[in-house]
């Protein structure tokens, strides 16, 4: 049928098919900042203007928009100007993944072109359909009425940060200042925002907070809040992901997925599906090579045991791979899905890591392969069992006045990015099979997926676009080998793309654990010593399940100093959808645990929780004694005991006593709120360390030629998943080669054309690759100075400096880096000035952070509701602070929904019962609490420009501090996330009733 509609202004006559929804047309005509989020419309990233309105292509069948006028983003900006929302959005520092930002862009036009004036409230309900959790929402919603002010008439603001007053004086004692906040001393006298910088508008930016670290130099580019490199195509909805990208020939691939937990498949019939036109190919277990794998993106050898083969006659969970179909449409592949006869042999099942060790529980693994597969037990679903200890525990268990042992219950979630896994492979014209995939580990991916496709690596490429979000989710190899079995089958382009149901069942998600902290401690709070004790659930495989609960181990025995410190730990097979990496990596977990176990000691002490933790959390100059024995894999080279150089710990907690007013605590009054005796008020904190990349592991590689105009190529393997990692690293490369940020040209993550990168996980991009273009940009720097020298007839190269694009001589003379190129390039003793270098750091240092909630408690129904956060976090140099506090703001986003709503829910056959975005609750928009971020600079010597870790930190605190902010309104310890009404409700009700066991139990 046709249509006539009015798109971005021009009247326009399409051929449809009567089903296709609006987004399936609008993509079809190039239109590529309307994206898929769900089919139902719940994320709004397909988010496009209807007559004004703003409505989801994805639910709205194009016949729909017969005779209206359809606006998406890419009419908004005239050529190479961009409309004053858009540029709102760069200014403020409002776009990470870019993933949603067109949605978010034509849902400030709609309210605006309503509503010139609006208030912050109104921004976040104009922007409540659009799921775009990474940001936190405070950058959008400043970029908003920010536009407004502009289009009002109001000259546009500049971003800087906001510098406060450190509350640490030399002469001044942390513990005095702790013990002063809670005797009501001094408080007065706090600096405040408002105190040491301009007034913040409502209208405005916030601007990062910041403390000043005296060591750390001025400089030019680095720790400037630069725009992203890359906004202008994000805020346009320029083609940039891996689906916009439109080859001929293209078949679509769908999976069949197990309905049972636990089965056997006797046999599968595909004759039906084979014979439906439009159908080329079936692929399961009985016509594609057994091949047994790993499929965690880790570096080389991957942890064993390798327990997944492509297609299995047997399945272990719902959502395991049974059959993938390539057909001319979605459409018919799903037709065809439906035609596969499967005759399975169900078996018992088993969900919780505890019972899956019990003698007579159902065998996950029963395959003779798992014989010498490096399994710990399988025939009692142990994948791994880990170990370490450093003194002696049992010793200092006798020592101690006082042991306290508590378990403690962490739960499954998923890294939920907007955009779900999708991958599209081809033949190119030289034979080489080509990935084009939304990894964050596009070398790990070539290398692994070679020996399941049979071919060796040098016929693959991996190309890695723009990454919708992955949090941890796409730091595996999951879906790639299907489409390279497909395209192999059948000689055509592939593309699969997962369904949301399929992203929730068939990805991957955050692993659950049974955590027990047992603790010896002195009368004074001294820690004596120390054990921690896990069972992770690791699902049907296990992928990351070894390193996940290593790094629980490192992260849960390193805040606290105590001369004796034990780790036991069982990874345990069950048929729950398979646990991989999720930002934070097993830390989220630990600090749970532990953070509230530090509390109840305190608490059992009668000590202050914030001068207890104090008393024992480590600084700079203490060893991290257990680190050496819960490495990541056996590295010789990492054998000292890390020493911590930089910790800007104890500033942290004092600003963020401040930010939340924590003298509030210890006023009883405070705790209840007038005419409404239901309803009780707490605060809480919990304190976060982290790590810095993966010691003797990580590794990153940097390329950096000069142009003909003095620009520089930047070549990195490292991947931007959002984070702002390219922005970054040109950063660091401008600053090292004295020119301004728009010098530089940056590509990554492309197999054939950059060089190599560990990927995009354990917090390590800025630490590792930053550091491998800080030597690349200083290889290329010298040889600059060298030809200056040959140029300006100079004996040496002292004294020659770089800035501005210039270089300029001692004696007063100045080249340009255009003048260099074109002298290196065409005149003398020609050649290309070019750089290249890789970095392995054998320190991985930690950056911290300070947590603090304050929560509203209904004593009556269990509702929590979350009114503030505050972090003040230790990064080191913050390389770009605006982007950095967005990456703040965007995890304690996650960390909010982990610890406050998000589960993943299941009947007693193991089917997930809330696969879907409103099921599956994270926050929006209007429902965010107040959130403020304050970056503590510290110089870490070992980072490039003293930057350090900051990405996934975040993560880590918010859980227990709405423990402890729990704990503080109604007295009652909760040691089970996530605080549903239920679960609140449910430990109140048994509190009241003298049954603490509802609560967890000493």
């Amino acid at each position: 049928m046709n249509i006539t509609l009015t798109l971005n202004g021009q009247e326009r006559q399409l051929e449809i098919r009567p089903a296709d929804t609006l987004l399936k047309v609008l993509r079809r005509e190039g239109l590529f900042s309307v994206r898929f989020g769900s089919n139902t419309g719940e994320t709004g990233a397909a988010a496009v203007l209807v007559d004004g309105r703003l409505v989801s292509a994805d639910i709205l069948l194009a016949a729909q928009a017969d005779g209206k006028t359809v606006e998406t983003v890419e009419g908004l900006s005239q050529g190479l100007q961009l409309h004053p929302i858009q540029e709102a959005f760069i200014r403020t520092g409002a776009i990470q993944s870019g993933y949603a930002t067109p949605a978010m862009v034509l849902a400030a036009k709609a309210l605006l072109d309503r509503n010139p004036n609006p208030t912050e409230a109104e921004v976040r309900d104009a922007l409540s359909g659009i799921l775009d959790r990474e940001t936190g929402y405070v950058k959008p919603v400043q970029a908003i009425l920010e536009a407004a002010a502009v289009l009002r008439g109001e000259p546009p603001t500049t971003v800087e940060p906001l510098v406060l007053t450190p509350v640490h004086l030399i002469e001044q004692d942390y513990l005095d200042f702790f013990r002063g906040v809670r005797e009501g001393d001094g408080d007065e006298g706090w600096p405040t925002a408002e105190q040491d910088g301009p007034e913040v508008q409502t209208r405005t930016v916030r601007p990062p907070k910041f403390i000043v670290s005296p060591a750390a130099p001025e400089m030019q580019v680095v720790g400037k809040s630069e725009p992203k490199v890359d906004a202008v195509k994000l805020v346009k909805g320029n083609p940039a992901f891996t689906d916009d990208f439109e080859m001929r020939g293209m078949l679509y691939a769908k999976l069949l997925t197990s309905p049972h937990a636990h089965a056997r498949i006797l046999d599968i019939d595909d004759s039906e599906a084979l014979a439906l036109p439009g159908v080329h190919a079936v692929l399961h277990y009985k016509n594609v090579r057994r091949v047994r794998y790993a499929s965690g993106g880790q570096s080389y050898p991957n942890p064993r045991p390798y327990d997944q083969v492509s297609f299995d006659n047997k399945v272990r969970y719902v959502g395991d791979r049974v059959a993938a179909v390539a057909a001319e449409s979605e459409e018919i592949a799903e037709q065809a899905l439906k035609l596969i006869k499967v005759q399975y042999e169900v078996l018992p099942a088993v969900f919780d890591e505890n019972e899956a060790m019990k003698e007579g529980a159902p065998v996950i693994h029963d395959e003779p392969e798992m014989a010498g597969s490096g399994a710990h037990d399988p025939e009692h679903n142990v994948s791994h069992y880990i170990h370490a200890e450093v003194g002696d525990v049992e010793q200092g268990f006798a020592e101690a006045d006082h042991v306290f042992e508590w378990t403690y219950r962490v739960h499954q979630v998923q890294q939920a990015p907007i955009e779900p896994h999708i991958a599209i492979s081809y033949w190119d014209s030289d034979e080489r099979l080509v990935i084009r995939t939304s990894t964050q580990v596009p070398f790990h991916v070539r290398r692994m997926v070679a020996p399941l496709l049979g071919l060796p690596v040098r016929r693959i490429r991996v190309i890695k676009p723009r990454i919708g979000g992955g949090f941890g989710a796409k730091q595996e190899m999951l879906i790639e080998d299907i489409v390279g079995h497909l395209t192999i089958a059948t000689g055509r382009p592939v593309r699969l793309e997962l369904t949301r149901a399929e992203e929730f069942r068939s990805s991957r998600t955050r692993h659950p654990q049974t955590i027990t902290f047992k603790s010896g401690v002195n009368d004074d709070g001294t820690l004596v010593a120390q054990e921690m004790r896990i069972v992770g659930n690791t699902g049907p495989y296990a992928t990351h399940g070894l390193t996940v609960q290593t790094v629980s181990g490192l992260r849960g025995l390193s805040t606290y100093k105590s001369e004796h410190k034990r780790f036991e730990c069982y990874v345990v097979y069950t048929n729950i959808p398979v646990p991989g990496a999720y930002r934070g990596y097993g830390a989220p977990q630990a600090l749970f645990a532990l953070e509230v176990h530090m509390e109840e000691i305190a608490e059992a002490l009668g000590m202050d929780v914030i001068e207890f933790k104090a008393k024992n959390y480590v600084r700079a100059g203490d060893p991290v004694t257990i680190a050496p024995h819960l490495g990541e894999g056996d590295i010789e080279n990492v054998t000292d005991v890390p020493v911590i150089l930089s910790s800007g710990l104890d500033e942290c907690v004092a600003q963020g006593m401040q930010a939340i007013n924590w003298q509030r605590r210890y006023d009883p009054d405070w705790h209840t709120v007038p005419g409404k005796p239901y309803l009780r008020r707490g605060l809480g904190v919990a304190i976060a360390m982290h790590g810095t990349a993966i010691p003797g592991l990580d590794m990153g590689g940097a390329s950096i030629k000069i142009n003909d105009d003095g620009s520089f190529n930047v070549l990195v393997g490292a991947t931007d998943l959002g984070t702002g990692s390219d922005t970054v690293l040109s950063q660091i490369a401008a600053e090292v080669l004295g020119v301004p940020l728009e010098q530089i040209i940056i590509y990554s993550s492309d197999t054939d054309m950059t060089p190599f990168d560990t990927g995009a996980y354990a917090s390590s991009t800025t630490y590792i690759s930053g550091m491998a273009v800080k030597r690349a940009a200083e290889d290329v720097r010298e040889q600059i100075l060298e030809r200056v020298a040959l140029m300006l007839d100079l004996d040496t190269t002292e004294g020659i400096t770089l800035r501005n694009g210039e270089a300029h001589a001692p004696d007063g003379r100045s080249v340009t880096l255009q003048d260099v190129a074109l002298h290196s390039l065409h005149q003398q003793d020609q050649r290309q000035i070019m750089g290249t270098a890789s970095f392995v750091s054998h320190e991985s240092p930690p950056p911290f952070a300070a947590q603090f909630a304050e929560v509203e408690v209904d004593t009556e129904t269990g509702q929590v509701t979350v009114k503030k956060l505050v972090m003040a976090v230790d990064c080191g140099v913050a390389i770009n602070p605006i982007t950095a506090s967005g990456q703040v703001e965007g995890g304690m986003t996650q960390a909010l929904g982990y610890g406050h709503c998000e589960e993943m829910v299941y009947d007693a056959e193991g089917n997930l019962l809330n696969p879907a975005f409103g099921p599956y609750k994270i926050y929006r928009a209007d429902e965010m609490p107040e959130m403020d971020v304050i970056l503590v600079q510290t110089v870490e010597p070992s980072g490039p420009f003293g930057a350090k870790a900051i990405a996934e930190i975040p993560k880590d605190g918010v859980a227990p501090a709405l423990a402890s902010a729990i704990y503080d309104a109604t007295g009652v310890w909760i040691r089970q996330i996530p605080y549903t009404p239920e679960k609140v409700w449910r430990a109140l009700k048994g509190s009241r009733n003298g049954d603490q066991g509802s609560a967890g139990s000493q």
